[in-house]
């Protein structure tokens, strides 16, 4: 995952500053934990399968950063708040 990837997807003139303290705590996570990659992926694939918006859309996020495409802030901060509620929770 590289940090520079986040893009400003809201007309404000720079990504919100949490979403990068927010990359940084999912970075550092996924080092400590390889395995939890995997497992939220499935999940969200899964999920994302009966219909689960937000589970689409972090499922989406992840797979953004692992191939090291950019991401919106939003979703970086969403995809942060998801790990954290129920995976780390």
């Amino acid at each position: 995952m590289v940090m520079s990837n986040i893009d400003n997807v809201d007309s404000m003139p720079a990504p919100h500053p949490a979403s990068y303290l927010a990359l940084n705590w999912l970075c550092t996570l996924f080092e400590q934990c390889p395995d939890l990659v995997g497992v939220i992926k499935h999940s969200c694939d899964s999920n994302a399968i009966e219909g689960n918006e937000l589970a689409a859309v972090c499922g989406e996020t992840l797979r953004r950063l692992m191939n090291n495409e950019p991401v919106g802030d939003r979703d970086v901060l969403g995809l942060a708040w998801v790990v954290n509620s129920f995976f780390c929770g």
